[in-house]
């Protein structure tokens, strides 16, 4: 009785429903330590349908980065955070269901393309700033991600038009975006005409105008969840709350009409580049 309560012979598929649960630096530098068993039941692909990179320290000479080299046996700065993500998408064996990047440390282009090869599965995406090569490659890439339905981008991509058009062509149960960044008039008839599905959406922190609101308020007939908190450009006045009835959730917090008579669009971008706003 004693011995079949040991965990090092539990049932690998128990194990692994167990470890599935823990965090990815759990799963990569504790677990497969411990014994036989729990390095087998670890290695399983169930175990790494979650890839939640976004807590860990990719920096070369984080604890994290040190750590591993040894656990490992690796040599001094041989760590990568390009290696580290091979490593988590080869035991995925293509199954990764959800991608989460780190805000900090965010993927080169080689990265991204890398994914959308091995990780087709994906159902959730999660982007920091990409540089601008990335951030051209984008729409191409999202082909490979036909499972997509939430993609959230730290900022909005210069690509956005063509990764929206891409999305509608490529992505049949994409249902959910958030990003941040200054929503023109362009933007918001992509999105109603491109993604007429949509139901959760989040433009917190961005910049618009009340007439881009009301185009995507009035156009996104399916919308379940509009979070428009902290922006700049509108206030939710009479109107809008009226023409918002039929959309569940609707959060609009902290907007202001301006920041002052000096703000313009302009300047608003160059915040967002250099890391100002929000």
């Amino acid at each position: 009785m004693e011995r079949s309560r040991a965990w090092e012979v539990m049932d690998t598929d128990c194990l692994s429903n167990i470890f599935r649960r823990l965090d990815v630096d759990d799963r990569v530098l504790a677990i497969p330590f411990v014994c036989k068993s729990w390095y087998h039941a670890s290695i399983d692909p169930l175990c790494w349908l979650l890839l939640d990179l976004r807590p860990l320290d990719f920096m070369p000479r984080s604890p994290f980065a040190l750590r591993f080299t040894k656990e490992y046996s690796l040599q001094p700065f041989a760590f990568t955070f390009s290696g580290f993500l091979k490593l988590v998408v080869h035991r995925s064996q293509g199954l990764a269901s959800h991608l989460m990047f780190p805000l900090v440390f965010g993927p080169s282009l080689d990265d991204l393309v890398f994914s959308s090869k091995k990780c087709s599965s994906l159902k959730t995406l999660v982007l920091p700033r990409l540089e601008q090569e990335a951030e051209n490659q984008l729409p191409e890439l999202i082909k490979h991600w036909k499972d997509l339905e939430e993609l959230e981008m730290e900022s909005k991509p210069s690509s956005f038009l063509e990764l929206v058009a891409q999305i509608s062509v490529h992505c049949d149960k994409f249902s959910g975006l958030k990003m941040f960044g200054h929503i023109r008039m362009e933007d918001s008839w992509a999105l109603v005409n491109s993604l007429p599905k949509l139901k959760c959406l989040n433009l917190s922190k961005s910049c618009m105008s009340k007439e881009e609101l009301m185009v995507m308020i009035e156009g996104l007939r399916e919308m379940e969840s509009l979070i428009v908190n902290e922006c700049i450009g509108f206030q939710v006045d009479d109107e809008v709350k009226r023409r918002s009835l039929s959309i569940q959730n609707f959060e609009y917090e902290g907007c202001e009409l301006r920041v002052d008579d000096a703000f313009d669009t302009h300047e608003f971008d160059c915040l967002h580049v250099f890391g100002l706003w929000g």
